[in-house]
């Protein structure tokens, strides 16, 4: 089954060679576990897409309760957050907070619209 959906990834944690494990807070879906497959290879289409702290628009294939991403667009990247150590302190402190209070798979869209703003 695929779903494009847009979401915020608020963690990213190397898998073997060239994979990444996210976790993403969606629009619709909530908060999911991602594997974004070669996301660390110089050619990825995934590899804009698949940043901390990023709002991204990806497609993704679903296979028993397993998601993975096959294509991601970068809406956002904050750039202003990486120019600052300070924000980008912030704004990682505030991706643990939405990474510990929202559950898996439970749609929190007020806690989305607060991270974004």
């Amino acid at each position: 089954m695929f779903v494009t959906t847009k979401g915020l990834v608020l963690r990213e944690a190397r898998y073997k060679e060239a994979d990444l494990i996210l976790t993403v807070l969606t629009e619709d879906r909530g908060k999911l576990t991602v594997k974004s497959r070669g996301a660390l290879r110089k050619s990825s289409r995934l590899a804009a897409a698949s940043q901390a702290l990023c709002w991204s628009e990806l497609t993704l294939f679903g296979n028993r309760g397993r998601w993975t991403a096959n294509e991601g667009v970068s809406l956002e990247q904050f750039l202003g957050l990486r120019e600052d150590i300070g924000q980008l302190a912030l704004g990682t402190y505030f991706a643990e907070l939405l990474d510990t209070v929202c559950a898996e798979d439970v749609p929190d869209a007020p806690a989305l619209q607060l991270a974004l703003n």
